[in-house]
Parts: structure tokens; sequence; C-alpha cells
């Protein structure tokens, strides 16, 4: 099966998404934010049947290697932010997210896809729970990297985007706390250990503590604005360097490139 249509169609249907809401903010036609929504949407609906089709013909999630992972956290970024979309004011996020969209599909076509066996500790119903889970945490502080960058850069509502954003941090927070929680149950049974201070895991846990933090100080010092942009862009830093720091730059048993 020919998984590059689905990929290719999503790929296009975000950038031509991206140009409307870019035209939207620069010759102020409002009138075509439903459009670009819509597209919005088909793209995500696109990522959906790669998944739905790859899963059937490869036998298992396709959530084992870098390519497959790109893709996931893909699809999951439109729903995730449209879940948030009526808090915010403007199409500059609705842009930023399009466009953050079109580099991750963009993304993983730089690495190998072709499904081939499975290593052993894969072949876990443990592995869907915990990549959703993960990914999901992810997509969420992603939106919120998003919506932070066009807070500083002022583009639209300051407010809203403000607090889309730390709504989007605590829908986030709990599904990286389960993530997290799901890959520890999973590495007792495939390593005999819950917790073993491996890389993967202790960048984990440092992600999760900077997201706490931030939620720390936005709950009981007050920090908004600026401070609390800048903080949820850092955290996105983290979430980067978990994802593909630990994979590329450091040894760990997490490693599935």
């Amino acid at each position: 099966m020919d998984y590059g249509f689905f990929v290719n169609a999503a790929l296009a249907l975000f950038l031509l998404s991206a140009a409307v809401y870019l035209f939207v903010i620069t010759a102020k036609k409002p009138v075509l934010e439903k459009p670009a929504l819509i597209l919005f949407i088909l793209g995500g609906t696109c990522l959906a049947g790669w998944l739905a089709a790859r899963w059937i013909s490869a036998g298992y999630a396709p959530m084992t290697n870098t390519h497959e992972t790109l893709l996931v956290f893909a699809m999951l970024i439109p729903p995730v932010y449209l879940a948030f979309i009526r808090r915010i004011a403007g199409a500059a996020a609705s842009f930023g997210a399009a466009m953050l969209v079109v580099i991750i599909i963009a993304a993983s076509s730089f690495f190998p896809g072709t499904p081939g066996p499975l290593m052993p500790a894969l072949k876990s119903n443990w592995l869907v729970i915990h990549v959703l889970f993960c990914f999901v945490g992810y997509a969420a502080f992603a939106v919120a990297f998003v919506l932070s960058i066009i807070y500083l850069a002022g583009k639209a509502s300051n407010e809203s985007l403000d607090d889309a954003s730390y709504r989007a941090i605590l829908f986030g927070l709990p599904f990286l706390t389960l993530g997290i929680v799901t890959g520890a149950v999973w590495a007792d049974q495939a390593w005999g250990r819950y917790w073993s201070w491996d890389p993967k895991e202790t960048w984990s846990l440092i992600t999760w503590l900077v997201y706490g933090i931030y939620l720390h100080l936005r709950l009981t010092a007050g920090w908004k604005g600026q401070k609390s942009a800048v903080l949820a862009i850092l955290g996105f830093g983290f979430v980067l360097f978990t994802y593909f720091g630990v994979n590329y730059l450091l040894s760990s048993i997490h490693s599935y490139k």
C-alpha cells in the first residue's frame, strides 16, 4: 500500500491551510478563516488515514521508530489545537499550528520508515498506551509553544493566547504523567525494573518538572504574560531534547530510530 499518498496529501493540505491563514492575516480577510480551518481538519484526517492504513498493513501500531512517531505527533497536534481554538483570537496562532505540522511532516521524510521486524520489547500492548499518552502531552506542549511564540511576537490578542497556552499545558501535563507511569510499568515487564535512570527516563522526568514548575509559578506566583510564554517555549525545548536528543546524542535503551 502506498502510505505516501496520505502523508503527501496531508502535507499539501496543511500547506494550503497555512497559506490561506497567512492571507487572512495580511489581507485582513477573516471570511477565509473557515476554509482554512476545513483544510486544517482535512490534513489531520489524512494523517489519521495513514495511521489506520499502516497499522492494518504492518500488523502492529506504527509507533516504533522516529519516522512513525513524528507522523503520530503531527496527527495529534490538530485535534489538540482544535480543543483550544475557540479561546484564541486571530488567525496567527492557526497559521503557526499549521506550519508546525508542516515542519514535522517534512522532518519525518528524513528518517527511514519501512516497516520491519519488531524488537521483542516493542511487542507489547503497552506500546500504544504509552506512546499515545506521551504524544498527546507533547502535542499539547507544541500547541502552547506556538501560542507563546505568537504571543511574544504580538500578532494577536495577548490575553487569549496567554490563557490558551496555559490551558494547553494544564491539559498536557497529566498525559505526560500517564506516559511516564505506563512507561515504567512497561519497563518492568520488558526489562524487570520500573526505573533505571536511563537518559530517556531522566529527561522525561526533567521535562515533567519543567512544566510542573510552569504551573506552580503560574498558579502561586502569578506568572503570566511574557515570563510565562518564555517558560512555555523553554519547556518545549526540553520536549525536543527528550524526543530527539536522547535518541541521537545519548546512549539509551529507549533509542528506537
